[in-house]
């Protein structure tokens, strides 16, 4: 934050630095430019793979469900403040790891894995107005005006200890990059590392994962509630989302090698979303019950009746289980602040959005898809939980029960186990 402050007014005062910011800046842009147009123009039906000895990287391609991509732009199009000047695009890729990125240009990716996680369109909306939050505050611009203040921040503060600390990295850094052919981009790494702006590390990594600085991941927060707030979508259902995915990420690591399901900064967050809620309070036990309907409250009915049947068990359905600590998190009193009468008022009012039914509809894909998807990568938690959830919403999809007795059989311990997964392959044939 020093730095950046340093840099901003460097920026106002120095042409010379003002015009070395601008170009790296559209440097950066176009940069961005070229991502988005590989990641739209690849083949979703041809995995893109690159191996580097032991290690395998998979290149997101676009999820090749027109129904999917138009339902998430337009609640995308719909948080977007009314004053903005930017244009945006929302896409969703097709990739189990749960992560959302957005690009200075304007484009907004979040993954089938995140997707897949998302219980109801108000939680979609938190998501998506976090993102576009990042883009309205021009945080890829701050990443750049540190990066090249970093230098001359250190020359005016002549830190010596700070900078032999830095050459130090510097060495680090400089192997790396000898080993990828370059040396100045693995010296300025060294150096970032070195002062410990981990944040800045994308800025020399576009592919990698995007890791924000506190501050702006704060301002993000706070702003994606006022979007989806403005839009009528129930604040409450953001710390839920959030400790779904802590969960999620607890029951499979590798489900947080995306950066929003990070665990340290999953915390982070919810800490954070938890603060701004906190202005929450004195609301009756009547008006909590008002607002979000999502998956778990419309599978109630079906959950109860099951129990009554011959159906076989289909595992963890959707219940309160799933929503049962986020919930208790998001249901707690709201005590003052400026935003607690408006928010009391559209409570009462039943004002409120929880979800919509299209929204069911696509998820019932959506989880299908991704369920098939970590599948492959042997996700199989993941797996289970979303086919098991695109068969709570539609019962009568022969590829979901087809697959969900893939992941049965292969998963199976007893014979029971091994029973359940050759009634999901009758009914598939039925």
């Amino acid at each position: 934050q020093k730095i950046k402050q340093f840099s901003e007014k460097l920026y106002a005062e120095d042409a010379a630095f003002r015009d070395e910011v601008d170009e790296s800046y559209r440097q950066k842009r176009r940069e961005h430019s070229e991502y988005a147009y590989f990641t739209n123009t690849r083949d979703a039906q041809d995995e893109q793979i690159t191996r580097n000895g032991d290690k395998l990287k998979v290149d997101d391609t676009l999820y090749d469900n027109p129904l999917v991509q138009d339902y998430v732009n337009r609640v995308g199009q719909s948080i977007i403040p009314r004053d903005s000047k930017n244009l945006y695009a929302f896409k969703v890729t097709l990739n189990p790891i749960p992560e959302a990125r957005a690009l200075s240009t304007g484009t907004i990716y979040i993954s089938s894995g995140l997707l897949s996680r998302i219980d109801n369109e108000a939680q979609l909306a938190y998501v998506l107005g976090h993102e576009v939050a990042h883009v309205e505050k021009d945080h890829w611009r701050e990443d750049v005006i540190v990066e090249r203040g970093i230098q001359r921040y250190y020359e005016k503060q002549a830190q010596k200890r700070a900078l032999i600390g830095a050459l130090v990295g510097l060495g680090a850094g400089a192997a790396v990059g000898g080993a990828s052919n370059s040396f100045s981009k693995g010296a300025a790494t060294g150096i970032l590392v070195g002062i410990g702006l981990p944040t800045v590390l994308k800025l020399f990594a576009p592919d990698a994962v995007v890791s924000w600085d506190k501050e702006q991941e704060d301002e993000a927060d706070q702003l994606g509630l006022k979007y989806m707030f403005d839009r009528n979508y129930d604040p409450r259902e953001a710390p839920k989302f959030y400790a779904l995915l802590q969960r999620t990420s607890h029951s499979d690591p590798r489900a947080s090698l995306g950066f929003m399901g990070e665990k340290s900064r999953v915390v982070e967050r919810i800490q954070q979303v938890n603060s701004v809620l906190s202005a929450f309070n004195n609301l009756t036990s009547r008006s909590l019950s008002v607002g979000a309907l999502d998956l778990n409250s419309q599978r109630q009915t079906q959950v109860a009746n099951a129990g009554a049947s011959n159906e076989p068990d289909k595992g963890k359905a959707l219940s309160a289980e799933r929503a049962g600590a986020g919930y208790a998190v998001a249901s707690q009193t709201i005590a003052s602040g400026p935003m607690a009468a408006a928010i009391k008022a559209k409570i009462e009012a039943g004002e409120l959005i929880g979800s919509s039914a299209e929204f069911a509809t696509v998820m019932a894909e959506l989880k299908r898809d991704n369920g098939l998807r970590a599948l492959y990568y042997d996700m199989f938690q993941m797996a289970r939980e979303n086919l098991e959830e695109s068969l709570a919403i539609r019962s009568n999809d022969p590829f979901t029960h087809f697959y969900y007795g893939k992941i049965l059989k292969l998963t199976a311990r007893t014979s029971s186990e091994k029973q359940r997964a050759l009634s999901e392959f009758v009914k598939a044939i039925d």
